[in-house]
């Protein structure tokens, strides 16, 4: 302010911050997103190293007592045990990086053999664990073409039919599927 025979002057610029509020505010809401990121990120790699060492921890333990096992029977015994839990492990490595490549995937629309596509996925899990007594009666029902994203479903029929190996009924002889 400046005063000049008499009169008052000021002196100043007006600048427009609209833009600079609405680069603010998006980077304020980018921020909350990180986080929430981070977050999700870090309770990830918790879960998933605890699902990774406890098939670990398991296998070591099993290490140690096979060699103080006194007979051929025992340390078979120990190792199919030792067998397991490496399968287990092979298969949360295999979900994890299934679901890694499903999150950074772009959606591609084929058509869709189901039954070439869920043969293939019983194939790759014939060495799982009860997969013999799990019987396969699959009929697909075609009356038209059928798109998806072929890798998206692969994902889901091997979740499925692992959860019905897994989580079959273990006092039947058979259960089917």
């Amino acid at each position: 302010k400046v005063q000049y025979g008499g009169r008052v002057y000021h002196d100043g610029a007006i600048r427009d911050v609209t833009k600079l509020k609405e680069v603010d505010q998006r980077l304020m809401e980018r921020n909350e997103e990180l986080e929430k990121v981070n977050q999700e990120l870090d309770s990830f790699v918790y879960r998933t190293s605890h699902d990774l060492r406890a098939p670990l921890a398991s296998i070591l333990g099993l290490i140690n007592i096979t060699r103080l096992a006194s007979s051929e029977t025992e340390r078979t015994q120990y190792l199919d045990l030792m067998d397991q839990s490496i399968l287990k492990l092979e298969g949360f490595i295999r979900d994890i990086i299934g679901y890694s490549r499903n999150s950074r995937m772009e959606v591609k629309y084929t058509p869709i053999d189901f039954e070439e596509s869920i043969e293939t996925i019983f194939q790759g899990l014939d060495y799982m664990q009860g997969r013999e007594q799990l019987v396969q009666r699959i009929q697909v029902r075609k009356s038209c073409e059928f798109y998806s994203d072929q890798i998206r479903l692969d994902i889901i029929f091997n979740n499925m039919i692992s959860n019905a190996i897994r989580y079959r009924e273990k006092s039947r002889d058979q259960s089917f599927l």
